[in-house]
């Protein structure tokens, strides 16, 4: 962007073990998110899926595979081969957005791996004995999920998911560290829900007639996704997906959720985000999921059938909301009333404290108790 350059030598680091996503594994994805049509999973077609189905396949790239650069070739050649005749089409640019489009000059592709391969090779390292020379050493480390509980591929609402344990399971897989080394678990959790992409979403606020909040199109305007409440969260809290320039879906908070997800991670606390958002909601209501109903049964847990979660009645507790500016506050105490009752009502109900709570977008926002 014209910007000073960002150093990075000595701060960041490539495991040698890490798989890469490839070009063909972007395409693919393209492709099978189009032979999918209207049941498709809504991925962002960056290829994550396709390559670590090439891992488990046993078909994978590696970083270390790029300094043997003759089976790297060799290998990459033959699953693009195995992929063209597969889906019976010649290997093209991938469709995410902002990609560039045409079929794809294989040559051409093998020559720029291998420029990356020496502008990557100073940050290689074995992240193995990297990791655990820093716990032995005593070292602070922050383990940071990409993606929320429910899109694991074990525990998600599979297969609206991703391709990858991105609870606390990844941590073990993905650094190679023993659960000895883990101190504190902290959840994440917004003080709204929302989602990206397809899939079940029981809380969503959709603009439906049915919703006391439907707000009717105007006149030469395309109808609102989300009702006049999904309307305030998305634009309030600014929902747009980071990686794809998606409208967030958004909803009630759903603390079946929450609770299944503390069942699986352990959270010893929680880090409640963008509670500022709720402020002046329409209505002057809020709701919290606090269960849901299955053929007139309350459920123990999340349902790991999709057909039986379609099925679901949620059932809601309501709370009053507040109109306060909460932006500037930094104690629990000054908030207002109502907010705090809102937290404790959490804590009530999942059973593990919230400790950090997220009041705006500035770094110092963040009221710690």
């Amino acid at each position: 962007d014209g910007g000073a350059p960002l150093h990075v030598e000595g701060r960041i680091f490539v495991s040698s073990r890490a798989h890469l996503v490839l070009d063909y594994h972007q395409w693919e994805d393209g492709v099978r998110e189009a032979m999918l049509g209207k049941t498709a999973i809504g991925t962002t077609k960056r290829g994550i899926g396709p390559a670590l189905s090439s891992k488990a396949h046993r078909t994978g790239l590696r970083v270390g595979d790029l300094y043997d650069f003759e089976y790297f070739e060799a290998k990459l050649r033959k699953n693009l081969a195995d992929l063209e005749q597969q889906f019976g089409q010649k290997f093209e640019h991938p469709t995410y957005r902002g990609a560039p489009t045409g079929v794809i000059d294989i040559e051409k592709e093998i020559q720029r791996y291998k420029e990356y391969a020496q502008k990557l090779k100073p940050y290689v390292v074995d992240t193995v004995d990297y990791i655990h020379e820093a716990v032995a050493s005593g070292k602070k480390i922050l383990i940071e999920g990409a993606n929320a509980a429910m899109l694991d591929i074990d525990y998600g609402t599979y297969p609206f998911v991703t391709s990858s344990n991105c609870t606390i399971g990844g941590c073990f897989t993905g650094l190679g560290i023993p659960h000895t080394a883990i101190g504190e678990v902290i959840g994440v959790v917004k003080a709204y829900t929302t989602r990206v992409g397809s899939g079940p979403f029981l809380t969503e606020l959709q603009n439906v007639k049915e919703s006391a909040f439907y707000c009717p199109a105007k006149e030469g305007q395309a109808e609102e996704y989300h009702d006049l409440i999904g309307q305030h969260l998305e634009k309030v809290g600014h929902e747009i997906g980071t990686s794809t320039g998606r409208t967030r879906r958004c909803g009630w908070l759903d603390l079946v959720i929450v609770q299944y997800t503390t069942k699986i991670n352990g959270y010893c606390s929680i880090n409640l985000t963008k509670i500022d958002v709720l402020t002046n909601i329409p209505g002057g209501k809020l709701k919290i999921a606090v269960a849901y109903k299955h053929k007139g049964q309350v459920l123990k847990s999340f349902p790991a059938s999709l057909r039986d979660l379609a099925e679901c009645e949620v059932v809601y507790e309501e709370l009053p909301g507040w109109t306060e500016d909460i932006t500037g506050i930094r104690t629990f105490a000054a908030l207002p009333e109502a907010c705090r009752k809102y937290i404790e009502k959490i804590e009530a109900i999942v059973g593990v404290p919230v400790k950090y709570i997220g009041v705006g977008p500035e770094r110092d926002a963040t009221i710690v108790r």
